[in-house]
């Protein structure tokens, strides 16, 4: 009994974050006992004054409609009800939501009732739903393999007590969380983006078509120390370079207040070649350009004459074409990171800790992007396999990944229930509108080169060739890092495994070309 009040209370848990992600105030869980009849296992939000079936027969509307339909469904209304109207009156509620849980059959169902706020149940709850019944479904399996099905309960067995020991789980892991606010969340930089200099780049063209221009020197700080960007029509010499490089270091001190590297780093850009004026340089403006905090740049403009009030005044619009140039690729930059950040929060999106999973998963799109740039891909497909290979794994936080991913040796069942991530991975993405497609990339990275694979048995070059670079390195990580679920071995045990499973498990000509690659890249260097 204390086993069945572990599950219960586990149930209960589960609906609590059920009606969190739902917005929902009731949810209640049935569970289908070999006699054929849903019984209740868990409930929440209901009260003593709502009469809640304790059992839905096979005749019970819900029942009937689930086996009908086959998928998740909602009522908004006592009209739209029909046969559940009763079912709604005696709960006091007026709105359900009914999503079935599977285990290769229909074996539960959620009872989920009356949004917050009074909204309304939309096509997106049901896609919600439906990730929560597969979580359920993962926990289920573990009784599946023992062949046993938890008694009926009635509602008035759950003791006060059970409830507070259901708030204190959810409490001990809210209080493990140590919430950080961080207004700079974008931090300092120890160099300027490629983007950034190429930006200047095209601003110095823009620049070669003024009378009189001599040249543009940029001054950038950053953690690493200061860069300058030297362009236009005729150079400085170096000395001239050093000093205003202090002058503007100077300058950023007192704005930042904050410690700028020692290192110094110039990138120079004459598109007509580099030369010196015979004559003397007038340096005609200068300003600081500050698109945000940790982005400080000088502006430095030099002529072979010096500038009158409207000449400079003239200058004006070029400054601010720099600055909406600049931003415009600031913007970009921290839109990719926030990209970034919430595609690895896909990963790890509540409480529960994934760091093994998450390690896992940089580590194989890192890789695939090195790899992929080594087969000269398209940069598109480059950043498709990439994206691919950090979300390949994530249907198996949804498959009790804690307990069954570090398990030297799985059952039958588990292991059969593992293998559903693919497929549970790429549905969970199947409606984010990424830049590239990669839902089938995630479906199918476990396909096997001899058509053995799951969850397609594709064989050979039907199995898309992003995901097949995937199956490779994700076998090599799994063989190699100390956070696998396997024994760890040697790199070349690794390789000596791959190439003996090229053309059986393995593309065997991507699985040539990965050999030599990883090689030189496991050593810190990419091969060209």
């Amino acid at each position: 009994m204390n086993e069945d009040k572990n599950v219960l209370l586990k149930f209960k848990e589960m609906l609590y974050f059920c009606l969190e992600e739902l917005k929902a105030t009731k949810a209640s869980f049935y569970l289908l006992a070999p006699d054929g009849k849903f019984y209740l296992k868990a409930s929440y939000g209901f009260t003593k004054r709502d009469v809640l079936p304790e059992v839905h027969e096979r005749t019970s509307p819900i029942v009937e409609t689930l086996y009908l339909e086959r998928k998740s469904f909602y009522f908004n209304s006592l009209i739209e009800a029909g046969d559940f109207r009763g079912l709604l009156v005696d709960s006091n509620t007026s709105k359900i939501l009914v999503c079935p849980v599977y285990l290769e059959r229909i074996v539960g169902f959620l009872d989920i009732r009356d949004k917050a706020g009074k909204e309304l149940f939309n096509d997106g709850d049901l896609t919600i739903a439906d990730g929560i019944a597969l979580r359920f479904a993962s926990y289920l399996s573990s009784f599946q393999k023992q062949k046993k099905i938890l008694q009926p309960i009635n509602l008035t067995e759950t003791k006060p007590q059970e409830e507070i020991k259901v708030y204190e789980t959810i409490y001990s892991k809210v209080q493990a969380i140590t919430p950080t606010p961080d207004p700079l969340i974008f931090k300092p930089i120890p160099e300027p983006p490629s983007s950034f200099i190429n930006s200047l780049h095209k601003i110095i063209n823009l620049h070669l078509y003024i009378p009189d221009f001599s040249c543009l020197l940029f001054n950038f700080y950053t953690t690493k120390g200061s860069y300058v960007i030297l362009g236009g029509k005729y150079s400085l010499s170096e000395d001239i370079v050093q000093r205003i490089n202090q002058e503007g270091k100077g300058l950023i001190l007192q704005k930042l207040k904050e410690e700028v590297g020692n290192g110094f780093f110039l990138n120079k850009y004459f598109p007509l070649g580099e030369k010196f004026y015979e004559g003397k340089i007038f340096r005609a403006f200068q300003q600081i350009i500050s698109l945000r905090k940790e982005f400080q740049l000088i502006y430095n403009y030099f002529s072979t004459k010096p500038l009158g009030k409207e000449e400079m005044q003239a200058l004006s619009p070029f400054v601010s074409i720099t600055k909406s140039y600049l931003l415009t690729e600031l913007e970009n930059i921290i839109y990719n990171q926030t990209y970034k950040a919430l595609l690895n929060k896909l990963l790890q999106p509540g409480l529960e800790d994934y760091s093994s999973l998450i390690k896992h998963s940089i580590v194989v799109s890192d890789i695939a992007r090195e790899f992929c740039k080594t087969l000269q891909m398209d940069p598109n497909e480059v950043n498709r396999v990439s994206l691919a290979g950090l979300l390949h794994d994530l249907g198996m936080r949804e498959l009790d990944y804690k307990n069954l991913y570090h398990k030297k040796k799985l059952e039958d069942d588990e292991f059969r229930l593992l293998q559903q991530h693919p497929k549970i991975g790429s549905y969970l993405i199947q409606k984010i509108p990424f830049p590239y497609e990669v839902y089938s990339l995630v479906l199918h990275h476990h396909e096997r080169w001899d058509g053995t694979g799951y969850p397609s048995q594709m064989l050979g070059e039907e199995i898309p060739v992003g995901a097949r670079i995937i199956h490779i390195i994700e076998a090599y990580d799994a063989m190699t890092s100390k956070t696998s679920y396997r024994p760890v071995i040697d790199p070349s045990q690794a390789l000596e495994t791959l190439k003996s499973k090229a053309g059986i498990q393995f593309d065997p000509s991507l699985t040539q070309r990965f050999v030599i690659f990883i090689q030189t890249y496991e050593q810190g260097k990419t091969p060209s």
